[in-house]
């Protein structure tokens, strides 16, 4: 019988080997379960946060031509920032309460194109910029303003819809070359500091063709300006000026028509060299048009209508010209100048006005000429003039409403009369120019008739526009005939031109008179079709390419290709185009013959169909698509039979499909199997060496030698020499039940004195990593320098972490899990502490939030012989990191490091007090 000395040697003998046998089949069942999670699984997991990417779209932020290359490639924008290749930002929409776009210090080409915002704020700002397009988007409810541009050069902002804009619906302050066109602007601005469209200290700038409805500020509200034209423009039942300019200089305002603005139509003060021509101002509250404090300008050709004054020149306004502008029904007097000086009226019909037909008051030489002034003041006295200054006014020439008469004589104290005033009409009315119509040749034919009753000698200037009237080309000037022949060959091709002609008799009469905008359309000769050729057969990626004379201006045109089997029904293959040529990718078509044609446009619409003459075929012999793995996934331990499997591939063809596959080795890649029919394949991975970083590839082989290839971008690991029998591995699952509680008490029973964990400790170092959750998985935010792997495993680590936390509760440790050697031989165990934070301003638009909080984790890695001290520490470390972690936000956090996190755990292990396991025991048995 053995002596009980000995008894327990054995005993404790057996109870170490398997307790250390079954700590190691624990290893590795642990180690071959806990697999990396998959790519798909990471996006899985991003939507559980709230993020559906098909609705909801990552903010923009981009601060240089290098972050705006690099976002374009990470988000698949199309284009490459060329001027005839411009980046293309289209159909997204953003996170509500957010400033989506802001796009800073770039020289890139782009265009924004067909996206949608709702309550965003400031939705698309724009900071010293050159060449973009802000095209066809929607903006709802901006709780700031729609479109924000300030320093910036060739701005284009057309055709976007803006609704209930809190502030501006667009705002321009100190760019030069901008275009706003199109745009429909509706119930904009809080109050009367809030325009649909404000423009501030800009230069050469294009303001046409806008539909601004029921907005509270003004209409069109231009500071500080020069050089700029408003035109063709509706302004509908504004709380305040239909447009509004102050500080300008050369600013024209031409053919817009203003309904119901509650206060003044049109309103140019402190202004030089101002064109007001061709509105239509009806129904304003105070003055249709009125000139404050300005000078050297115009008012000509306009028709204001049941305004309270039609035309005011108030103050200090010297040296204007008011000719030939219809006022008619005003609440007060037709024209009134006031305070100013050396103005000339003539040629204007003023009829049906309630007080006077003009009014002058406290002004030096005014010349009023060649005037009509009929069924004012209730058919009374049609003039006033009062208080003259310095030099009489002149007035002569005009008809009064009366007949046969040889003097008319002025209300007011200024004695002023008409002493030749005319005893009938003798206004110039109307005028006519035919054709003006689209499709025209080079050559268009000018003509025009007058009719008028006196039998003057008229001469005329006709002039043309490009651009609606921002500059004129004089084609002739003193001209006597009424018909012109105007060659277009030399001229850009426009969706905006405007002709004018001014009638003028030797006796000063004027009359001007525009044309409707028109159209230079007919130049479908200008389009060469380069290539494909007539029966040319095209595959893989093919370019499309043409041209055209040297006149054409390319910068206004884009264009869209389609294609067709029939001639008939066409499919859009690109749009956006900009340039003379496409590479397509034919492999994404059928093979056949097809038709071909190009669309060309401005923004302002279509200019042209060209159509190819004859028909190209498509001829690919193509596999696809390429086989990607499916399994085994990134990181996994191989050992043993492994299961692979990848997707299939078809041959275009029909030929059929083997596959190789291949691992890759010291010496390259090596075969595991050729010619293989199937799309699964059991690996006997036995025959390969261990080690990491092994990588698969794949062909896949049709008819006539096509084939294409993947290559695994993740490795893998192949480990046999440590995987046991299943048998044995059972076996010792089944003494867990019987020896495990008993291994665990003897380990325990063990005593560490305080002095032995205090010289351990030193030993100690505990690596640390955070990672955030982002619309596309997971990122790595920081790590401290105590962490033993790379970026990448510390990755896979942290994907994997986040099934964990996704599937129990936040502010708990899971773990450990054993990690291989590092290159200093220790083995590591790690932990995972999920958890959320605050996060009250994101930097990186990619991070997903919930609540104004951030999902996040936390990995702790630790030297393996250091476990039993950590678990047994476990509470007490979860109790730290949870208050600790709700004490910070993430920007603290991140700009701390890990350097306290790490004392502090260190801290908490050093006061582990041991447990006295005899005392235990003997309370267990009595």
């Amino acid at each position: 019988m053995l002596n009980k000395p000995f008894e327990n040697t054995w005993l404790i003998l057996v109870m170490i080997i398997l307790g250390s046998f079954l700590a190691w089949n624990v290893h590795l069942l642990t180690g071959s379960s806990h697999q990396i999670i998959s790519p798909s699984s990471v996006k899985h997991i991003s939507s559980n946060f709230g993020i559906n990417k098909a609705m909801v779209n990552p903010l923009i932020r981009i601060e240089s031509d290098e972050q705006f290359r690099t976002l374009a490639s990470s988000r698949g924008w199309r284009g490459d920032g060329s001027f005839s290749n411009p980046y293309i930002i289209s159909d997204l929409m953003f996170p509500e309460g957010t400033s989506p776009i802001r796009i800073l210090n770039t020289e890139e080409h782009f265009i924004l194109v067909n996206n949608t915002f709702i309550n965003q704020n400031d939705a698309i700002f724009l900071y010293n910029v050159e060449h973009a397009v802000i095209y066809n988007n929607t903006f709802m409810n901006p709780t700031g303003s729609a479109i924000i541009v300030t320093t910036c050069t060739d701005i284009r902002i057309i055709r976007n819809s803006i609704n209930n804009s809190h502030q501006y619906g667009i705002y321009i302050k100190d760019t030069n070359n901008f275009t706003i066109e199109r745009n429909i602007i509706q119930y904009s601005g809080s109050n009367s500091d809030f325009s649909a469209v404000k423009i501030e200290e800009a230069q050469e700038g294009i303001v046409v063709e806008n539909t601004l409805n029921r907005n509270y500020g003004s209409g069109l509200n231009l500071d500080k300006c020069t050089d700029n034209l408003l035109s063709f423009n509706q302004i509908i039942r504004t709380d305040f000026e239909g447009i509004k300019v102050d500080e300008v200089k050369e600013c024209s305002i031409l053919n817009n028509r203003i309904i119901r603005a509650n206060n003044i139509g049109i309103s140019v003060a402190n202004s030089t060299i101002s064109t007001i021509s061709g509105n239509l101002v009806q129904y304003s509250s105070l003055e249709g048009i009125k000139l404050s404090e300005t000078e050297n300008s115009s008012i000509s050709g306009n028709h204001m209508w049941s305004c309270n004054i039609g035309i005011f020149i108030d103050t200090n306004s010297n040296h204007n010209t008011i000719f030939d502008n219809r006022v008619e029904a005003s609440n007060n007097d037709g024209i009134k100048i006031e305070s100013s000086s050396n103005c000339l009226l003539t040629s204007n019909l003023v009829i049906n006005n309630d007080r006077y037909g003009i009014n002058v008051e406290a002004c030096e030489n005014i010349s009023v000429r060649w005037n009509d002034f009929s069924n004012n003041y209730d058919s009374g006295i049609q003039g006033f003039s009062n208080n003259i200054i310095g030099l009489p006014h002149l007035f002569e020439n005009n008809y009064w409403g009366l007949n046969n008469i040889t003097i008319y004589f002025l209300d007011g104290n200024a004695n002023s009369n008409d002493s030749i005033p005319q005893v009938n009409h003798s206004q110039l009315y109307s005028l006519i120019l035919d054709p003006i119509s689209e499709g025209f040749t080079s050559l268009l034919l000018l003509e025009w008739s007058f009719s008028y009753i006196n039998n003057w000698n008229l001469t005329y200037t006709v002039s043309i526009s490009h651009n609606a009237g921002n500059h004129w080309i004089e084609l002739v000037t003193e001209f006597t005939n009424e018909l012109l022949v105007c060659n277009f060959s030399e001229l850009p091709i426009s969706s905006h031109y405007l002709v004018k002609i001014v009638a003028k008799s030797e006796n000063g009469v004027q009359k001007i008179v525009f044309s409707e905008k028109f159209r230079y359309l007919n130049w479908s000769n200008k389009m060469i079709f380069i290539s494909p050729s007539n029966a040319q057969e095209i595959s893989d990626i093919s370019m499309f390419s043409w041209d055209y004379s040297s006149t054409l201006n390319l910068k206004e045109l884009y264009h869209n290709i389609y294609i067709s089997k029939n001639n008939i029904t066409w499919l859009l293959v690109q749009a956006w185009i900009f340039g003379n040529s496409f590479n397509w990718n034919t492999l994404n078509f059928e093979d056949g013959e097809y038709f071909l044609k190009i669309t060309t446009f401005t923004y302002n619409g279509v200019l042209q169909e060209c159509f190819f003459n004859g028909k190209f075929e498509i001829d690919n012999h193509y596999i696809n698509p390429e086989p990607v793995l499916i399994t085994p996934t990134e990181g996994e331990i191989l050992r043993g039979n492994v299961f692979l499997s990848w997707t299939e591939s078809v041959d275009s063809k029909g030929f059929s499909i083997t596959y190789n596959l291949y691992y890759s080795s010291i010496e390259g890649w090596e075969g595991i199997v050729l010619n293989f029919s199937s799309s699964s394949y059991t690996w006997d991975t036995t025959t390969v060496k261990d080690g990491s970083n092994y990588r698969i590839r794949i062909e896949a082989r049709g008819g006539l030698n096509e084939y294409t290839d993947f290559e695994s971008t993740f490795s893998f690991t192949i480990d046999n020499v440590t995987t046991p029998p299943l048998e044995t591995a059972i076996i010792f699952i089944l003494v867990i039940a019987v020896t495990g509680l008993i291994t665990v008490v003897y380990f325990l029973r063990r005593r560490l004195t305080a002095a032995e964990l205090a010289l351990k400790i030193k030993e100690l170092r505990i690596g640390i990593c955070l990672g955030t959750y982002t619309d596309k998985g997971l990122i790595l935010r920081q790590k401290n320098g105590e962490c033993p792997y790379d970026d990448h495993s510390l990755l896979s680590a942290l994907e994997y972490g986040a099934v964990l936390a996704q599937r129990s509760e936040y502010e708990k440790i899971y773990g450990p899990f054993p990690h291989p050697p590092d290159e200093g031989g220790i083995e590591w165990y790690n932990v995972i502490f999920g958890f959320k934070i605050q996060d009250s301003q994101v930097i990186d638009s990619r991070i997903v939030q919930q609540h104004g909080e951030t999902p996040a984790l936390l990995l702790l890695y630790y030297p393996s012989h250091f476990d039993v001290l950590f678990m047994l520490q476990k509470q007490k470390i979860e109790e730290y990191l949870v208050n600790v972690l709700k004490s910070l936000d993430i920007d603290t956090l991140l700009l701390q490091g890990f350097d306290s996190i790490h004392e502090q755990l260190r801290q908490i292990l050093l006061d582990y007090k041991p447990i006295d396991m005899d005392l235990v025991l003997e309370k267990s048995e009595k």
